[in-house]
């Protein structure tokens, strides 16, 4: 695995875990956005290696 790959993982799980811990404001709308983020940028990162290696 990839260090890049590691801590987008890293950055979904922790924000997915965080959500429930925090009270509906701006935070917990901020960590959806981070897991959002980190998963959909993890999603691409696998796409654009996987391009590459058929390639």
């Amino acid at each position: 695995m990839r260090p890049g790959l590691t801590y987008r993982l890293i950055l979904m799980a922790a924000s997915i875990m965080l959500i429930p811990l925090v009270e509906e404001t701006w935070q917990s709308s901020l960590l959806y956005v981070i897991a959002a983020y980190s998963g959909i940028s993890t999603v691409v990162y696998i796409m654009v290696k996987e391009k590459k290696n058929s390639i």
